[in-house]
């Protein structure tokens, strides 16, 4: 579930929302790390949430090589989310989740839920996921990460493949002033494109804008 921008309009709040705690330096320690942290739930009551998507992919549908990518992946879990969700549950877990000074204090994968300490760190979201993935005892990058990192992976080979992949015939990516691609339009992409689209921006990265995408997601929906 990941945060939605504000609504202006105060009609269009959810019928989520909670009393909200007073700005005050005391502050609830069965719920909250720091009064810094109740500070951030209180900002994050004047949000909405968007939950992930379940996708019920027919196994005998036009996808359903698709569903077996996603299988193969280990990656159940992930295209059937929990739905019964408890929204005031969920904004302590995002209000505890960042470091109270985040330029000095390290960012520490974890959280506090109704006093109950939650990691979501690599090693925690595969026991989750079921362990589809072998993870390094040292908890490096992997090869792709590391190359990625350093600016070093180059797609150049595979650019015309991916948009040849991904784009319906004819169509391309947007282009910028500068002459750069930097935009794929959900009209022009191809239908299991649209598919992993939504996947990914609803459930693996999520993001409140749910149409087009960004040059560099293009290799990760290929």
């Amino acid at each position: 579930m990941a945060p939605k921008k504000p609504q202006t309009d105060k009609r269009m709040q959810g019928s989520t929302s909670v009393s909200q705690p007073p700005r005050s330096r005391s502050y609830d320690p069965t719920r909250f790390k720091s009064a810094y942290h109740q500070d951030r739930y209180r900002d994050l009551l004047e949000r909405n949430t968007c939950p992930e998507k379940v996708f019920n992919i027919k196994p005998d549908g036009p996808f359903k090589e698709l569903l077996q990518l996603f299988l193969d992946q280990g990656w159940s879990r992930l295209l059937q989310p929990e739905t019964s969700l408890n929204a005031e549950m969920v904004r302590e877990f995002y209000a505890n989740a960042l470091p109270e000074n985040p330029h000095t204090d390290p960012f520490v994968f974890e959280t506090l839920v109704r006093g109950r300490t939650i990691r979501f760190d690599r090693e925690a979201i595969d026991t989750y996921l079921g362990n589809p993935f072998p993870l390094d005892d040292d908890g490096e990058l992997n090869d792709f990460h590391a190359k990625k990192n350093k600016g070093t992976f180059d797609l150049e080979q595979l650019k015309g493949e991916i948009k040849r992949t991904i784009l319906l015939e004819g169509t391309n990516y947007d282009i910028s002033d500068a002459g750069r691609e930097y935009r794929a339009q959900y009209k022009f992409m191809t239908p299991p494109a649209k598919l992993v689209l939504k996947f990914i921006l609803h459930n693996v990265k999520p993001n409140s804008h749910l149409s087009d995408c960004t040059v560099d997601v293009c290799p990760l929906i290929y």
